[in-house]
């Protein structure tokens, strides 16, 4: 009977109902437009796995990460019509692992609204623009749902690079170097960094424009030169604080293996909340080329009949540049003793000398520097400014040396190191310079000085060709002409080059 029973249970077959896994699309307004897929969501459909709470994508069966970002639709679906710009873009994208993350975006151009022109240098127009779609950010306590959070519009800084719709891959290059020197400084922690956004298009010209972070207040000249008030106002403490900035930013540069090439107070960006709590950053590495270039500029290599080519704003130039030697990391610390004289006077470096040949010839052969008065800044301030500028690049300090320096004048100008005897004097002098700064800007009569001049000096970034002769008879041409002649020898030595490979066997 028990067997019998048994028998008969094991025979009997149970019946499971199977029930079909759900599937919860989760619609939203921004479905209706696939150009901007990636500011709500990167994709449009979405799963959700009956096993977990995660949300997946349908196309790629991947899980969302927290923010309910998916890394791989944001590669996919858009092209900027540049395959090695694609590259780099992507690169970055791949290299993230949540929404917020420092990784460039394609952006489309109608994502920007109230464009104003700002500014313009030899190879960009820079603009000041409102992103309407606000940039990425983590997502907060008050977000509903997962969703990949964006900011409120938000103004940004476009840069539209001039003969850009020919963008050469050495170009795209130094764009890759430029983009990983902001994501560097970042885990520095170096104060704040000027965020690089991404890159987008001008439908109308064809140019293309990259996305950077609105500096607060400008770059540092127009900071240091908005007023004579202003800067009197300003304590040899706040001056100290920009240099350890601009030093950490350039000692992050160079031990990167980086050169920038182009350093003067027209590159460094000012960041705050307020115009007395300001943090400087050092911009443009490595874009002081033109777009279509398949070389450097600034390696000063010899055309023209001989001359020589560099690019910058010509007090700023390393003498060994100027002669026709490449830019080195020591030609920069020449760059920051210049910043340094501007930054203790208030005044432009040679702003009441026309930028000339002759200035170019007493820079190289009679050892002429911009001066600072000695009621301006301490003798051993006076003296690092000469150590940066001597003209022997092997006697300059290094990145690394001016940071220690300035950051300990720096702690003693703001009281923090009362115990050392030598520290105590190095504040009574700076507080002493204060204090004779505050009254010879009274009359104000240097920055009239100024104004007189400023139609014949160039402090613009500008490519220079010149042959420098130790007799002084030199010739210094600043022309449209000369960056015309210098792309097409570039032009023709790649077509060359492309010739050649295709001949050969």
């Amino acid at each position: 009977m028990g067997n019998e029973l048994s028998r008969k249970i094991s025979n009997k077959k149970p019946t499971i109902k199977k029930s079909k896994p759900r599937r919860t699309t989760i619609p939203t307004s921004h479905h209706r437009n696939s150009s901007s897929s990636s500011i709500m969501y990167a994709h449009r459909n979405l799963t959700q796995s009956p096993q977990s709470s995660q949300i997946k994508c349908r196309h790629f069966l991947r899980f969302f990460d927290g923010q309910g970002w998916c890394k791989t639709c944001t590669i996919n679906g858009w092209s900027s019509g540049l395959q090695d710009l694609d590259k780099l873009i992507k690169k970055t994208q791949r290299k993230a692992t949540n929404w917020s993350d420092n990784y460039l975006e394609w952006i489309d151009f109608n994502q920007f609204g109230d464009i104003k022109e700002i500014g313009e240098g030899a190879y960009s127009v820079v603009y000041e623009a409102m992103w309407l779609n606000g940039r990425r950010r983590k997502r907060g306590k008050n977000d509903k749902g997962r969703r990949c959070s964006r900011t409120e519009p938000v103004k940004v800084v476009l840069k539209s690079i001039k003969n850009s719709k020919n963008m050469s891959s050495y170009y795209i290059k130094n764009l890759k170097n430029y983009y990983r020197y902001s994501a560097l400084i970042c885990p520095q922690r170096i104060q704040h960094y000027l965020e690089f956004y991404g890159v987008t298009q001008n439908p109308t010209s064809g140019e293309y424009l990259l996305v950077i972070q609105h500096a607060t207040f400008g770059n540092l000249r127009q900071f240091i030169h908005s007023s004579p008030s202003t800067y009197a106002s300003l304590k040899w403490s706040e001056k100290l604080w920009w240099l350890c900035d601009i030093a950490s930013n350039l000692l992050v540069i160079h031990k990167s293996h980086y050169i920038h090439g182009n350093l003067h107070t027209g590159n460094i960006l000012q960041l705050g909340l307020n115009e007395r709590e300001t943090y400087s950053t050092i911009t443009d590495l490595g874009l002081c080329i033109p777009a279509n270039s398949t070389s450097s500029i600034v390696t000063c290599e010899k055309s023209l009949n001989g001359n020589n080519l560099v690019y910058g704003v010509l007090p700023f130039i390393a003498p060994e540049a100027l002669l026709g030697n490449p830019v080195s990391k020591y030609s920069d610390i020449y760059s920051f003793g210049i910043i340094m004289t501007e930054i203790a006077t208030g005044k432009l470096p040679f702003g009441n000398i026309p930028h000339d040949e002759k200035l170019a010839s007493e820079i190289c052969y009679k050892g002429l520097r911009p001066q600072i008065p000695n009621l301006f800044a301490p003798k051993r301030f006076k003296n690092l400014v000469e150590r940066c500028c001597h003209p022997d690049p092997l006697e300059r300090p290094t990145a690394k040396q001016l940071k220690y320096i300035l950051d300990y004048w720096y702690q003693c100008a703001v009281g923090n190191l009362r115990h050392d005897s030598r520290c105590m004097k190095i504040t009574n002098e700076f507080l002493r310079a204060d204090e004779q700064v505050r009254f010879l800007f009274q009359a104000n009569e240097m920055f009239e000085q100024e104004e007189e001049m400023k139609d014949k000096t160039w402090f613009t970034s500008r490519l220079w060709t010149f042959k420098l002769n130790n007799d002084s008879s030199t010739k210094l041409v600043t022309s449209t002409e000369i960056v015309d002649n210098w792309e097409m020898q570039q032009s023709q030595k790649s077509e060359q080059k492309s010739q050649h490979i295709t001949t050969e066997p």
